[in-house]
This record gives structure tokens, sequence and C-alpha cells, in this order.
């Protein structure tokens, strides 16, 4: 009977990381656009608010962005919580937790990087969408390569702890305590 339980417990462990990693972009999201909405609100106002048809919501456009972060981040949850789900099912159970964190804490340090990499480095904006009558065209691109930026950070993010956490479980495995 404890082996069944421990297999049923072991079969939770990816759906609770997928969750969970949702809940973390969700959360990540919001906070982002609340960020680059005071950078660029003409992104917000001309072109993220049409594209996630928020523009008659009838809330104050900060709360609209925020909604549109949500609505743009919490899918990354379903791979980053996959990805970083997987060494955890081999785990020992003291282990999940800390390593659930590092995880985390790798994909959003990469996610927050590459959002301000992008951000303060990225000066070619050739191909970037320009909505006509934008009164602040750096501002519009500079909130457009910050969320590129996020997106390939939390990839690389995700890349680097699906190679680090197995490393660090295996580390964890030989140490005598």
């Amino acid at each position: 009977m404890h082996l069944i339980k421990a297999a049923l417990a072991r079969m939770l462990i990816l759906p609770i990381s997928v969750f969970a990693a949702c809940i973390i972009a969700a959360l990540y999201g919001g906070a982002h656009d609340i960020v680059t909405f005071h950078i660029s609100p003409e992104y917000f106002t001309k072109f993220k608010f049409i594209q996630f048809q928020v523009t008659q919501m009838p809330v104050p456009d900060v709360v609209k962005a925020i909604w549109v972060g949500v609505m743009a981040s919490w899918w990354m949850g379903i791979f980053i919580g996959f990805f970083v789900g997987l060494p955890l099912l081999f785990a020992r159970w003291d282990q999940v937790v800390g390593l659930y964190r590092l995880g985390s804490v790798l994909v959003i340090s990469c996610a927050i990087l590459g959002a301000v990499s992008f951000g303060f480095f990225v000066t070619d904006y050739s191909g970037y969408f320009l909505p006509t009558d934008i009164a602040d065209r750096d501002a519009f691109y500079r909130v457009g390569s910050i969320h590129n930026g996020s997106y390939f950070g939390g990839a690389i993010g995700t890349a680097i702890a699906v190679i680090v956490l197995p490393v660090m479980q295996r580390r964890a495995k030989t140490r005598r305590f």
C-alpha cells in the first residue's frame, strides 16, 4: 500500500510543478507589465490592448496592462513547469521543494536579465511592429524589446534549470549527512 501511495505522489509532481509555474509566470507577467506600462503606455494602448481585446474593459489602463501581462505569460508556465518538474520525478522527497525553488529562481532571474539586456542593448528595431501616430517611438520599441527579452530569458533560464537541477540532485545524493 505504501508503494502505491508513493507512486501516486510521484505522479502528482509534474502537474503540481506545471500549475505552480503557470501561477508564477502569470504573476511575473502582471508585475512585468506594470513596469513596462510606465515606460510606454502607448505600447499597451495602441498595440497590446487591441491585440488582447481589452480596450473596452471598464478599468484603469494599468489594470488592463496587468491583465495583458497575465494572459501573455501564464502559458509559459506549462513549458517551464514541465521541464523544471521532470528532474523532480527522480529526486529524493527531501530535495523536491529545494530543487523546485532553485529552478524557479534560475528561470525568473534569466527572464529579468533577458528583459533588461534586451531593453538596454537591442537598438536595431527593423522588423518591429509600429502602429501609426506613436509619440514616443523609442519607448515603444524599448518595451517591445523588453518583452522579447523576457521570453528569451525565460527560455534560457529553463534550459539552464534542466541542466543544473539534475547535477544538483546527483551532488546531493553523494553527500553523507
